[in-house]
């Protein structure tokens, strides 16, 4: 698959993006810009399918990016859960207004799928961080991909010791960490209008992925080259520079002084900041990394 870094700015006119700018909804820029950003990543496996392949989408949130990608490939069999759950009740109203103008989304999670058939993509974007049992999902994954299917998952690695969502840093696990910064998290959550986002969290780390998928017969390939693209999009985007202005700041300085470049190593791999995984079907089970 064609992997390169993200471009500037995204070439992309849309009939949906251009309502939603002209009303008003919660989060709505965030959402926008982070549809955009699923965008430049999932458009390349999907110029690649036949042209009634079938995708899934797992965890759709507002779903403008499922819309985006209805209007770009309407010859696609593309289906979507999202069910809301803790941290992302905000977002409901987006994803009403999606609905309405004709993108179905499922209002479940991916653990109510019973499907007949098998996918060409299932992709999670922002989402895998947040599942009850990310362990279960690559469970479904598994049978669920045809031959030549692929699962793209991005996400936060936790190896990294850094909570982007609430911009705090890790003190050895979930537990400890809400005892230390309790105000914060609180805080944040009324702020932002995101009960029970902290809940939601996972804490997963690419080691753990690497480990739970040799008992399967997936094969892994790490995308290094996201973390690269993640420091042009602070610069890029106003918004995502916005909410990570300390990871950002990181990440200008690791790709001047070249440490980015470590990242094409396992050991190194497992410590970066965001993960660009991709899950194929292999009865080798080999693990490979990528660009």
């Amino acid at each position: 698959m064609k992997n390169t870094a993200m471009p500037a700015e995204p070439a992309m006119s849309s009939a949906i993006l251009e309502k939603l700018r002209a009303t008003d909804f919660p989060k709505k820029d965030i959402s926008i810009a982070e549809a955009q950003f699923g965008f430049r990543y999932v458009n390349d496996y999907l110029g690649e399918l036949p042209a009634n392949g079938k995708v899934l989408e797992v965890g759709c949130g507002s779903g403008i990016f499922m819309g985006l990608l209805k209007e770009r490939y309407p010859g696609l069999n593309i289906e979507g859960v999202e069910p809301l759950r803790d941290g992302f009740a905000a977002l409901g109203s987006i994803n009403q207004y999606i609905r309405d103008q004709g993108i179905q989304i499922r209002k479940i999670g991916y653990e109510q799928l019973e499907p007949q058939h098998r996918y060409d993509l299932i992709y999670s974007i922002n989402v895998f961080d947040h599942l009850d049992d990310w362990r279960d999902f690559l469970r479904f994954v598994e049978p669920h991909l045809t031959p030549t299917g692929v699962c793209l998952i991005l996400c936060p690695n936790y190896g990294f010791p850094y909570e982007s969502h609430f911009k705090i840093p890790v003190i050895f696990n979930k537990p400890i960490t809400a005892s230390v910064f309790r105000k914060t998290i609180v805080g944040q959550e009324e702020r932002k209008e995101s009960h029970g986002l902290w809940r939601s969290l996972n804490f997963v780390k690419l080691q753990q992925v690497r480990k739970a998928l040799a008992q399967t017969s997936l094969r892994l390939t790490v995308r290094r080259r996201i973390i690269e693209d993640m420091i042009v999009r602070i610069g890029n985007d106003a918004e995502f520079r916005k909410r990570q202005k300390v990871i950002g700041t990181l990440g200008k300085v690791a790709y001047k002084t070249g440490v980015t470049k470590l990242f094409r190593y396992q050991l190194f791999q497992n410590v970066m900041p965001y993960m660009q995984l991709e899950l194929r079907s292999d009865a080798t089970r080999q693990t490979t990394s990528g660009t």
